[in-house]
């Protein structure tokens, strides 16, 4: 038990590493609360990362077709298109430009367990439940981004 723990924390510590070594992750935020979708740039700004924040789904998927992101924190409850609804049609192809395979993660209110099925139904990758906690969102998002360019690396080889 201990070594799988000591081996879970080593591998956080060298994708924290790797990830500063780097230049800083380029994250689109969307949420359609402008004192939310605030605090959360300013924070993930404060961890280092690049990001760009948009308040809805619309905006988010015209994001994705203008400019590279490694990965998508998105509210789940927006007026014009869900965070669920995005997701469906980042993961569908069709719109040029937009990655497939992005890593996306929901940052939302909704705690329930069907929400969660709900969500990765929809191509989610990762759940931060409202209030966020930091650690894990920073975790989270570490892990999937090092998961992507794996993904990638083994695709070019």
């Amino acid at each position: 038990m201990h070594t799988e723990k000591r081996e879970c924390l080593q591998a956080q510590a060298q994708a924290q590493a790797q990830a500063q070594a780097q230049s800083p992750r380029k994250i689109l935020l969307a949420d359609d609360d402008a004192r939310g979708r605030s605090v959360a740039q300013k924070l993930l700004q404060r961890r280092g990362y690049d990001v760009v924040a948009v308040e809805n789904g619309a905006k988010l998927l015209d994001a994705l077709q203008k400019e590279s992101f490694e990965i998508v924190l998105t509210d789940i409850s927006m007026p014009d298109m869900e965070g669920t609804e995005a997701a469906r049609i980042i993961r569908s192809g069709e719109r040029p430009g937009i990655d497939p395979y992005i890593p996306i993660i929901a940052m939302t209110a909704h705690a329930f367990s069907d929400d969660r099925e709900r969500f990765l139904v929809a191509g989610i990758n990762g759940y931060a439940s409202k209030p966020v906690n930091l650690e894990d969102l920073f975790r989270q998002i570490e892990t999937l981004c090092v998961k992507r360019e794996d993904e990638m690396r083994s695709e070019k080889t």
